[in-house]
């Protein structure tokens, strides 16, 4: 239940900065490619991470990306902290102070992250503004939803998430996803 919750939220994000550009991304690596199918290739990237592009009818790209690493997706913890702080400003009393900081913290070090190894690459001078703007996105897309504030005290729903994102040794596991440079890429999540 709670992975479907995150995962159609993690999903339902529009495109915004932070974001890879698959294409440019074939475009950088075109001789490390390799075809493996008649409208597929496929590209292993250093973390390891694989992308696989596949070409549709009307010439428009899919793509799929999964991170290969024991380290996990960093994409995917983005994206999880950018839903806990959307949540936790949507519903007041969600986090006490201390957690609300160290949500701040650990939010700053995944977007500085995923800034420096997305492509392309956001400039470090340009990630509060559009890690604010993705922040006021998603707060406005979890009220939109109609999605109901979980209570502080449940084991079950958001709440597990939201206490693991907010603990102070939630540190550890970023210092651990974030020791190999690579394409933050969302798969696989949790």
């Amino acid at each position: 239940m709670i992975r479907a919750c995150l995962l159609s939220l993690l999903f339902a994000t529009p495109a915004a900065a932070f974001d890879i550009d698959f294409e440019k991304v074939f475009a950088d690596h075109a001789d490390e490619a390799t075809r493996t199918g008649n409208t597929t290739r496929r590209l292993d990237l250093p973390g390891p991470v694989t992308v696989v592009e596949t070409t549709l009818s009307d010439g428009s790209h899919i793509y799929f990306a999964r991170d290969g690493s024991q380290q996990g997706a960093a994409g995917c913890t983005f994206s999880i902290l950018i839903e806990v702080t959307a949540a936790a400003l949507s519903c007041p009393g969600l986090v006490d102070a201390a957690r609300a900081d160290a949500l701040a913290e650990n939010l700053a070090r995944s977007a500085s992250f995923v800034a420096a190894n997305t492509v392309p690459p956001v400039p470090e001078d340009r990630i509060p503004d559009l890690l604010q703007q993705r922040i006021a996105d998603r707060t406005a897309a979890f009220l939109r939803t109609g999605m109901t504030c979980p209570d502080p005290a449940s084991a079950s729903g958001l709440m597990p998430v939201v206490r693991t994102a907010t603990n102070p040794a939630f540190a550890a596991l970023l210092d651990r996803l974030h020791e190999t440079p690579r394409l933050p890429v969302a798969l696989p999540c949790m």
